[in-house]
C-alpha cells in the first residue's frame, strides 16, 4: 500500500457497482431508540469491492515515499498488499464520543484483518462502538471469519486500551485474539481453520480499518469521535518502517460527492495509525445506489 497526501475530490464521483457479495460482519446493534436490528458492512470500501472512486488519499511521515491510494465509501485506514500477508496487530483505545450522539443510525468500528481488498475472504477481530441509552460510547468485541456473521464477545469499558492480532497458528488456520489492557484472559480468543480456497484469499492483504457500519438502510453515520489511533502497527512481525513503502496503502473515506469524512495519517517512524473522522457524516445516501439490501450482504 502507498501512502500519499491526497486532496478531496472536486467533482461528483459516481459509485460503481456493488458486486453480489461483499464481505459483510454482522452486529447487533446496541442503540435503544430504534428496533433491535443487524449492522452490516464491516467488509471493503475500497475499489475492489465497487465503492471505488480514485483521486483521494492520506498522508504519511517521512521516510516513506508517496505511492498510489484508494477511497471508499465505508473503511479508512491503510492496507498492505505486498506479500503473503499472514499476521497482523495493532493496539488502541475504545473511544469517547467528543459529544453525546444525537443520530439514531451511528456507530464506528476499528479493527484488523486479512484479505479484503482483493478477495472476499476476510478475517477480522476488532471493537464495534454504538451509543448506549443517553449517547454516550459503548463498545464490544468482535471476531468474524467471512462467509459467517461476526461473533459479539465482550464489553470494552470507554478509553480502555485493546490489543488486536491474527496470527498462523499451522496450515490454514489462524488465532484472531483481542486483549483488554490488564486482564489477563483475552475477550476474543478463537482459532479457526479456512479452506485452502478462503486461506488463499485472506493471505492476500492486510489491513487496519477504521470503518462506517452499514445497517439495513445502508451506510450508517460516523460515531461523534473525531480521531482514532492505533499504534504498534505489526504486520508479518515487521513494524511499518520495515515494510516497502510499494506495499502501503492508505484509504480515505468519502462521501458520495467525493468530500472527504475520514483520512489517514500513517507514521511509519512512530508506526502509528491516526484517521481523523466527521462526526455524524455518512458517507452515502440512506437510500443511495449501491447499497447492498439486507438480504443479498454476506451472500
Amino acid at each position: 500500500m502507498a501512502v500519499a497526501v491526497g486532496v478531496a475530490a472536486r467533482q461528483l464521483v459516481a459509485l460503481l457497482p456493488q458486486p453480489a457479495a461483499p464481505p459483510t460482519i454482522e452486529v447487533p446493534t446496541t442503540v435503544t431508540w430504534t428496533p433491535p436490528q443487524w449492522i452490516r458492512g464491516f467488509g471493503p470500501g475500497g475499489s475492489s469491492d465497487g465503492y471505488g472512486y480514485g483521486g483521494v488519499g492520506g498522508t504519511v511521515t517521512p521516510p516513506t515515499a508517496a505511492g498510489p491510494s484508494d477511497v471508499s465509501a465505508n473503511w479508512s485506514g491503510l492496507a498492505a498488499t505486498g506479500a503473503t500477508e499472514r499476521q497482523i496487530s495493532a493496539t488502541w483505545r475504545a473511544p469517547a464520543f467528543t459529544q453525546p450522539a444525537s443520530e439514531p443510525r451511528t456507530a464506528l468500528g476499528e479493527w484488523v484483518g486479512l484479505g479484503g481488498m482483493g478477495s472476499h475472504h476476510l478475517i477480522q477481530v476488532g471493537t464495534v462502538t454504538e451509543p448506549g441509552p443517553n449517547g454516550q460510547a459503548e463498545t464490544l468485541a468482535f471476531w468474524e471469519v467471512l462467509p459467517h456473521p461476526a461473533v459479539m464477545s465482550a464489553s470494552v469499558p470507554t478509553g480502555a486500551s485493546v490489543t488486536s492480532q491474527i496470527v498462523p497458528v499451522g496450515t490454514d488456520r489462524w488465532r484472531l485474539e483481542l486483549t483488554i489492557q490488564g486482564r489477563r484472559t483475552p475477550v476474543v480468543d478463537e482459532v479457526v481453520t479456512l479452506s485452502p480456497t478462503q486461506a488463499t484469499g485472506v493471505e492476500t492483504s492486510a489491513e487496519w480499518i477504521t470503518e462506517a457500519p452499514t445497517d439495513r438502510e445502508g451506510i450508517m453515520h460516523l460515531a461523534p469521535v473525531g480521531q482514532t489511533t492505533m499504534t504498534n502497527l505489526e504486520l508479518n512481525g515487521s513494524t511499518l518502517a520495515s515494510l516497502p513503502s510499494a506495499d502501503l496503502t492508505p484509504i480515505t473515506m468519502v462521501d458520495g460527492i467525493g468530500n472527504v469524512i475520514a483520512q489517514p495519517t500513517v507514521s511509519v517512524t512512530s508506526d502509528t495509525l491516526t484517521v481523523t473522522t466527521t462526526a455524524g457524516a455518512a458517507s452515502l445516501p440512506e437510500s443511495g445506489t449501491g447499497i447492498p439490501s439486507a438480504s443479498s450482504v454476506g451472500a
